[in-house]
């Protein structure tokens, strides 16, 4: 029986994780840890992340979890060794430009990497493994990583669980369009868990799922999103009654 689990955020099928191996996770945007940590306690999981904020970094690296290795760089489109990362006090760093002048925020010096780069480095020693699951919640950067990335390397992750910003950045729904249907071109199954794109996940052909594992997640796209109706109900009525 499928079963979907959703973790900080991320959806994901927790029955197609293997069982007769080590998982390989990557978690890209790590924050605090708390995915790879959870993701660790609950499935024994190996875990490659990447987080660009230097405190951020630094108290993942603390955890000292064997199972976790982080690296301090940015995920984008490309490898520089020189990108200027955006630092605010209501909302997580970004490699974008601020929303406005009142945004603004310090700026920090980083290296970024392609996603191709991150995985090479990350997996050098096992270049023919599947990745079992992305997780992805870069701010923004997700559309140049996955418009960079080369289609035999996509077809190598058999889960991607990721959250768009269309919710801050408005004007990108065309490119996330245009990678829906990319990965759609490319054999994978494209489930929305959310209103606006903040937990859609992209599930390869190779997991070969039958009718009713799809039938199952559309079922619980729609049991969810009539949840979040409900919850919006019950709250707007709380605020009539009082």
């Amino acid at each position: 029986m499928s079963k979907l689990v959703n973790i900080c955020g991320h959806s994901f099928l927790s029955t197609r994780l293997p069982t007769d191996q080590e998982a390989l996770v990557v978690d890209l945007g790590a924050n605090n840890g708390d995915f790879s940590s959870e993701m660790i306690r609950r499935f024994r999981c190996r875990v490659e992340a990447a987080e660009p904020v230097p405190e951020l970094y630094d108290r993942v690296r603390r955890m000292a979890l064997p199972q976790l290795t982080i690296k301090n760089v940015a995920i984008t489109g490309r490898s520089e060794a020189c990108m200027t990362l955006n630092l605010y006090n209501s909302r997580c760093a970004s490699l974008l430009s601020p929303l406005s002048s009142a945004d603004a925020g310090t700026a920090v010096t980083v290296t970024s990497k392609s996603l191709g780069d991150f995985l090479r480095t990350a997996f050098d020693c096992e270049p023919s493994r599947s990745i079992d699951l992305l997780k992805v919640d870069i701010e923004g950067a997700e559309l140049e990583m996955f418009e960079a990335a080369e289609d035999r390397l996509l077809n190598r992750i058999l889960q991607i669980s990721v959250e768009f910003h269309e919710f801050l950045f408005p004007e990108t729904r065309e490119r996330i369009i245009e990678i829906k249907r990319r990965f759609t071109g490319l054999g994978f199954s494209v489930i929305d868990f959310s209103k606006v794109n903040t937990d859609v996940l992209f599930l390869n052909p190779a997991l070969r799922l039958g009718v009713l594992e799809l039938l199952f997640l559309h079922c619980e796209k729609y049991r969810l999103g009539a949840g979040r109706i409900l919850r919006r109900l019950r709250k707007t009525n709380v605020l009539v009654d009082h």
